[in-house]
């Protein structure tokens, strides 16, 4: 509706602005005109009706560590803690969160320990604790009730990474053994592990009942002794980020051997540092005697099909395997 006159005297004019109507914004700030005409000479006036800012986005990133929330348009990037005061409890201890400088509309969440916020969780944000650029708030605008907060739902990351898992676990063990299966792997929040044996649905059917990291695995899940089964396990992230399976073989003997484990150094492992594995030995419960046990370490490049053999590059006799830099070639398989 039009500007109406409301008084005119001593040369300053008094106008009744219109109220709000929908459509035609732009970054929140729809533009207006008011005109007053008196005789041959008319005064026009600009004024401004503003939005306050509206959540649009809550992102995970795609390792999980943090949330995007994003504005429907520039804020005046207020402090963080009154945005969340209502929610601070998802988002762990010692979580922080800064604004994007180069746009303000974007702003980053690194979460603390013990998050709890997942994908489909609805994020409250406090009401009045964000405003534009010039500070216009809800309540500041009458376009919301002072006290509505703002809710938005958090959505997955459009491309979760997959996480980079170890496995430690021994190759053998006597009848009378129960062996404790380690799986490692990096990620911001405990991951789920899904245990199979593909090849023995008896095997298969005792390991998938397990979805954590560490398995204690009876020697008698093992259907008969001396054959060799193959284990496959896959860490999943809590935002669905799946990890190469990783598959090794465990047989039972019949003459226990000790139990040894590998451990390897958590993550990737680089030609240009030195890697150090750590191997653990463990006399198997069906033995009487016990002796000193002799540790026999060998590195060597894993067989192309074509080749008999290849020659042993490291060696050594102690619990520790140091590899130094530059022995190992990078893409290759040991």
């Amino acid at each position: 509706s039009p500007s109406t006159l409301t008084s005119l005297s001593g040369g300053v004019a008094a106008i009744t602005v219109p109220p709000w109507t929908a459509g035609g914004s732009v970054n929140g700030v729809i533009s207006t005109f008011a005109a007053i005409s008196e005789g041959s000479r008319t005064a026009y006036a600009q004024f401004y009706y503003r939005t306050p800012p509206a959540a649009v986005s809550l992102t995970f990133s795609s390792d999980g560590s943090k949330v995007y929330l994003v504005f429907d348009q520039k804020t005046n990037t207020p402090p963080c803690a009154p945005i969340f005061d209502l929610v601070a409890d998802k988002l762990g201890t010692g979580w922080w969160c800064s604004w994007s400088e180069s746009d303000k509309l974007t702003l980053t969440t690194v979460f603390g320990a013990g998050a709890t916020l997942v994908v489909g969780d609805t994020l409250t944000i406090a009401a009045d604790s964000v405003g534009d650029e010039m500070g216009v708030t809800s309540s500041s605008t009458g376009r919301r009730a002072a006290g509505d907060n703002l809710v938005v739902n958090a959505s997955a990351a459009a491309f979760p990474i997959a996480p980079t898992v170890t496995v430690s676990a021994p190759k053998d063990i006597g009848v009378c053994d129960v062996v404790q299966i380690d799986v490692e792997g990096a990620s911001p929040r405990p991951m789920t592990y899904v245990w199979s044996a593909p090849l023995d649905a008896s095997l298969n059917s005792v390991l998938s009942a397990y979805t954590t990291g560490t398995i204690s695995l009876a020697a008698s899940s093992l259907p008969e002794a001396d054959v060799m089964y193959e284990i496959t396990v896959t860490a999943v992230t809590f935002l669905g980020g799946m990890s190469e399976p990783q598959s090794f073989t465990m047989a039972k003997r019949s003459l226990p051997p000790p139990l040894v484990t590998i451990l390897f150094p958590a993550g990737p492992m680089y030609t240009t540092q030195s890697n150090e594995l750590t191997a653990s030995a463990e006399f198997s419960k069906c033995l009487i005697a016990q002796a000193p046990v002799i540790f026999t370490w060998s590195l060597t490049a894993a067989a192309p099909p074509a080749s008999a053999s290849n020659p042993e590059i490291l060696n050594s006799s102690s619990s520790r395997f140091t590899i130094p830099p530059g022995v190992l070639t990078p893409g290759t398989t040991y």
